[in-house]
């Protein structure tokens, strides 16, 4: 019975040496180190996504409030020329009106002489 192995020494079998051991272990702290420096490099690249994302976010809406600032000037500038045009119509209906007022005040002086 002795080449019979107890459960008892299967069991130690089993279990790994000291060495094995601190290998396994610097193992998996070399993995970890690994995934956490991937994990770092991941959430790195999602902040700057994130922050471009925000100036983009912050640029469209400046855009946008710049379209309207256009907008609206250009709504004034159009009422200007309304405005001017109108004028101009008005200056040119009294200029032709003194003219004729001066033909005539010019034609009575000439008759009266």
């Amino acid at each position: 019975m002795k080449g019979d192995k107890t459960e008892a020494e299967e069991t130690m079998e089993q279990i790994p040496s000291p060495p094995q051991q601190t290998q396994t272990a610097a193992q998996t702290m070399e993995t970890y180190d690994q995934q956490l420096q991937q994990y770092q490099q991941q959430m790195a690249a999602i902040a700057t996504t994130t922050m471009q994302q925000q100036q983009l976010q912050q640029q469209d809406e400046r855009l946008r409030e710049l379209e309207t600032k256009s907008d609206r000037m250009l709504a004034m500038l159009d009422q200007q020329c309304k405005m001017i045009e109108a004028q101009n119509r008005q200056s040119e209906e009294n200029s032709e009106a003194l003219k004729k007022l001066l033909e005539q005040l010019t034609n009575k002086d000439s008759a009266v002489l």
